[in-house]
């Protein structure tokens, strides 16, 4: 299920279910119908209602606002055995419109009773789920995402789930895209919506490499920008490690644990004004067993957690996600397990230093897809 804040609302749409096998279309919307107050003790009140269903189910979709209208762009469906994101899976009945659902447009305005979803102009880019959205000064950007496993995906993607790289940009007064930097590095499954710091930069956090890169008309490639990625470091007690770029005084656990490299444990951030990536640096000062110097930029390998960036403040807070598991041992032998889906919630305080850039991974796509 993917959301947006509306004013006092927030709005969900679609998601899917392991256990039904089955991918939804409702649009729920969630209010604030009487505020807390502090004196009184008065806890907040909240209401459900419902919207227009969306036109097919939909999951993992990017779900963002401007004013009263709620944009969906892209996501896939899952139908107990595949994800789809070329088109729609052959289970849902419901809906055969054209193909590229991962790439489809639509938006609805909330403050119409009557109001229905409007299809806008599809991305040229990779249909894509798990990607970052985000909704500003009139523009909606989409970053990264993966690819379905759609057995009639073109190319050689069919039946393969691979990192998207292309990123977009879209102005609502022109109903036109405009084709962004590629990700310095395949990755992917970054949280979006409320995710700009300082109404300039773009969080990204976390990542996932699947193994391979497609572009929009499924031709696959290696992945590229290894030095731009990070794993938390392996104690370096263990004798058989898997060493990555790790400081010899970087510890992270006792007991030689070896920890999974499935994901990343990278924050990159796009300039909205320079059109270009960087990276970010991190420390754990008040909890230095959480994130040991040296050990990358986040505390565990996190793959798609939930993210948002205080709307007025510097504070970024992140929460859950799909992880690599972890023990933490501190100094007193307090001993902490994070699971691969975490209780692990995250405050951290965001602040700008401002140097050369990452590059973008565009060097590495063929010349024909950077034009």
């Amino acid at each position: 299920m993917a959301a947006a804040h509306i004013g006092d609302s927030m709005i969900f749409v679609g998601g899917f279910s392991y256990f039904a096998n089955k991918t939804y279309s409702d649009v729920l919307r969630l209010r604030l119908v009487k505020y807390p107050h502090r004196d009184t003790g008065r806890l907040p009140t909240w209401e459900w209602d419902t919207l227009p269903n969306f036109p097919w189910p939909i999951q993992s979709a990017g779900v963002v606002a401007m004013g009263s209208i709620v944009y969906v762009m892209g996501g896939g469906q899952y139908d107990g055995k595949l994800f789809c994101t070329w088109q729609n899976c052959d289970m849902f009945e419901t809906w055969t419109g054209e193909d590229r659902i991962g790439a489809r447009l639509l938006m609805l305005d909330t403050s119409r009773p009557d109001g229905t979803w409007i299809e806008r102009a599809p991305c040229p880019g990779t249909p894509r789920w798990v990607h970052a959205t985000v909704a500003h000064d009139d523009h909606i950007y989409v970053f990264g995402g993966a690819s379905g496993t759609d057995k009639h995906a073109p190319g050689n993607a069919a039946g393969q789930v691979m990192n998207v790289v292309d990123n977009w940009k879209w102005n609502s007064h022109t109903d036109v895209w405009e084709p962004l930097p590629y990700l310095p590095a395949a990755s992917g499954n970054f949280p979006g919506g409320q995710v700009v710091f300082k109404d300039r930069y773009v969080i990204l956090v976390g990542g996932n490499p699947y193994g391979k890169v497609v572009d929009t008309n499924g031709n696959t490639y290696e992945p590229y920008g290894e030095e731009h990625v990070h794993h938390l470091c392996d104690d370096p007690a263990e004798e058989n490690f898997v060493k990555l770029s790790c400081p010899t005084n970087c510890s992270l656990v006792s007991n030689g644990q070896i920890l999974g490299h499935e994901y990343y444990a990278d924050i990159f951030v796009f300039d909205l004004r320079t059109h270009r990536f960087g990276t970010v640096t991190a420390s754990s000062p008040k909890d230095p067993d959480l994130l040991p110097l040296g050990c990358g930029v986040m505390p565990q390998n996190n793959n798609l957690p939930l993210a948002a960036v205080s709307p007025y403040g510097s504070q970024l807070i992140m929460v859950g996600g799909e992880c690599d598991k972890r023990v933490v041992i501190n100094s007193k032998v307090d001993l902490t397990f994070y699971g691969h889906y975490t209780r692990l919630a995250l405050v951290g305080n965001l602040t700008v230093h401002v140097r050369e850039s990452v590059a973008t991974g565009a060097a590495r796509v063929p010349a024909e897809k950077r034009s």
